[in-house]
């Protein structure tokens, strides 16, 4: 894991001239693998690519083209394979990180599908992804479709502030929805200071390998030679002729031959077991399946018994609820009767206050028909108070009602 790669383009290379990058001495300081830069778009192609390449024969090597959105696909494509037209192990990356035609997002997304597509249906699998997560994130996830993306290699681009210093302590932080274990490259800073003698720029571009046991990752993943559309037909032909002569070879030597059979027998032999061990897992998975199954009855079972308890506490629940509302009925029914009391007790307040307005006009139309001197009857009032205090027996004689008041008020007995 983190072994050391290189990406190299013009940019490490002095303008004026060429062959000024030395991949060897690359190599002689632990770099293991290198993406060169092919060009870019359907017309530059980078000038260092072609002495670079065959340099580095026996490491990992791969091209990267400079993905130009909204420029015909085609010609991008005929203008990669002209100047990398075989590849070796590794898959071809296709560079993300140019607006050079000025597109809205959605175009570029839409641009990039259709590069995909026609580098598929020409070269039969896909190109990788060089691109920094956040470019993707604007550019490519809103818009393509998951499973999509992750038919897709990528590299990352994902280095600190200070490009000149290598980030290594912390993992690919992927695009939205791109699987981390599709991410198997990270550039880690592009502007090292390169070994003495590296690059004529002075500073060079590191990457780092992402995953454990790198020759066994990619050679599970990518295989031997993989089989360019553009290689001539010949060599087919060449290979069914090593098959025929290995035949022939084969039928010539008959000691081989029955050792060959000796080994079949033997497999025969092993297949016999395999089939046995195959046959005691099915009968454990079967038994297994017994025991779910069992399980499964039981917690059956023990919904059922909770389903009934359920509805039991629903039933006492519904029990309670009708004993509510008959107890809110007989209530309301004790409301009515206390308001229709508290409207008797009003009429009857109000009957009072009628009857004592009554007898306060009487009083007054007594008062105005007997001009008394109302000190002179207050005092009488107490008087006879007093009186009636003190001897509870006494009452005046003779006469109605109104008589014996007006004695008590007046002192006279006629009108």
């Amino acid at each position: 894991m983190n072994e050391l790669w290189r990406d190299y383009s013009a940019h490490q290379d002095n303008p004026d001239t060429v062959r000024l990058i030395s991949p060897q001495v690359a190599i002689d300081n632990g770099v293991v693998g290198f993406i060169f830069r092919s060009g870019t778009s359907w017309t530059y192609k980078d000038p260092t690519f072609n002495y670079l390449y065959p340099l580095v024969e026996g490491s990992y090597r791969t091209s990267y083209h400079n993905f130009s959105p909204g420029a015909d696909p085609d010609n991008q494509i005929d203008n990669w394979l002209e100047q990398h037209p075989a590849m070796d192990v590794l898959p071809r990356f296709a560079a993300v990180e140019g607006n050079y035609n000025d597109l809205e997002p959605y175009q570029i997304a839409a641009t990039f599908y259709d590069f995909s597509e026609t580098y598929k249906a020409r070269v039969g699998q896909r190109c990788g992804i060089y691109t920094r997560k956040q470019l993707a994130d604007l550019w490519l996830t809103p818009y393509l479709d998951e499973d999509w993306l992750n038919e897709h290699w990528w590299w990352i681009a994902q280095y600190d502030a200070r490009r000149d210093t290598e980030q290594l302590d912390r993992v690919i932080i992927p695009p939205n929805g791109v699987l981390l274990e599709r991410c198997w490259l990270k550039q880690t800073a592009d502007q090292m200071v390169g070994f003495p003698g590296e690059a004529e720029s002075g500073y060079v571009d590191r990457d780092r390998f992402q995953f454990e046991n790198m020759d066994e990752w990619i050679s599970t993943n990518f295989g031997g030679d993989i089989t360019n559309p553009d290689t001539p037909i010949d060599c087919c032909e060449e290979l069914v002729k090593d098959v025929a002569m290995n035949a022939l070879l084969i039928h010539d030597n008959k000691n081989d031959i029955d050792t060959l059979w000796e080994a079949g027998n033997n497999s025969d032999i092993y297949l016999n077991k395999l089939d046995n061990d195959i046959k005691y897992l099915r009968l454990e998975a079967m038994a297994g399946i017994d025991g779910n199954q069992q399980g499964i009855e039981q917690n059956v079972s023990a919904c059922r018994t909770n389903e009934g308890l359920l509805q039991e506490a629903i039933n006492i629940n519904l029990d309670n609820i009708d004993s509510l509302q008959s107890l809110i009925s007989t209530n309301s029914l004790g409301i009515a009767e206390l308001a229709r009391r508290l409207d008797n007790l009003q009429q009857g307040q109000l009957e009072l206050a009628e009857n004592g307005l009554g007898y306060e006009d009487k009083l007054e139309e007594l008062l105005k028909d007997h001009d008394y001197d109302m000190d002179v009857i207050d005092a009488r009032i107490e008087k006879v108070l007093d009186v009636v205090a003190t001897h509870s027996h006494l009452e005046p004689v003779g006469g109605t009602f109104w008589q014996r008041l007006r004695w008590l008020v007046t002192g006279k007995t006629e009108v």
